[in-house]
């Protein structure tokens, strides 16, 4: 976290967008932890960034398993309104716009919108420039980015997250990570 602090120090709070997602319940993981921490992260990032995009847990097929083993589940819609009615007041008090990444839900009544993680707008205004680019075909219908080119790639994290979607049964095949080139913009490969 101090490499990312200094360098939206440097850079300016615009170019930072803090992610905090994605969010799902369990016996640890509660509504109450969710809020606390929030608040936490909130008053420690603030000052480095204006914005957090949240999204709850996307149940694909590959991780389903694993969540009900750890017993880890979604967020109910009545859960999903109170915490974002929680973060919304937290990112209120401290200064920062609250969105969602990639959610059917409308939580507008609380002030807060969809994200556009890869946002045409907002690269234009930081780069001084206007780009010629329309929403990613790839993405879920509820995915306000652009197109992109994703610098990260499947089956490439060693942190064996078991909701994550990317790494299949938890492994990582080495020939992945010796795939990766420091010259590269791409975690593993070249473009």
């Amino acid at each position: 976290i101090p490499a990312f602090l200094e360098l939206s120090r440097r850079t300016g709070r615009e170019r930072v967008v803090w992610r905090y997602d994605p969010i799902f319940l369990s016996e640890t993981y509660t509504l109450e932890y969710h809020l606390r921490y929030f608040k936490v992260l909130a008053e420690k990032l603030a000052p480095y960034t204006e914005s957090c995009t949240v999204s709850f847990l996307d149940l694909y097929r590959n991780i389903e398993k694993a969540l009900r083993l750890h017993k880890i589940r979604v967020p109910s819609h009545e859960e999903q309104l109170a915490l974002m009615g929680g973060f919304s007041r937290i990112a209120k008090a401290n200064g920062l716009r609250l969105d969602t990444c990639a959610e059917e839900g409308d939580f507008g009544g609380y002030g807060v919108g969809h994200a556009h993680c890869i946002d045409r707008e907002r690269l234009e205004r930081i780069g001084g420039f206007r780009l010629d680019v329309k929403k990613d075909p790839g993405q879920r219908e509820a995915c306000g980015c652009v197109s992109s080119i994703d610098i990260g790639a499947y089956h490439t994290c060693w942190n064996g997250c078991i909701y994550c979607y990317a790494n299949q049964g938890r492994t990582v095949g080495p020939d992945q990570t010796g795939r990766h080139d420091p010259g590269s913009p791409l975690l593993v490969g070249k473009p």
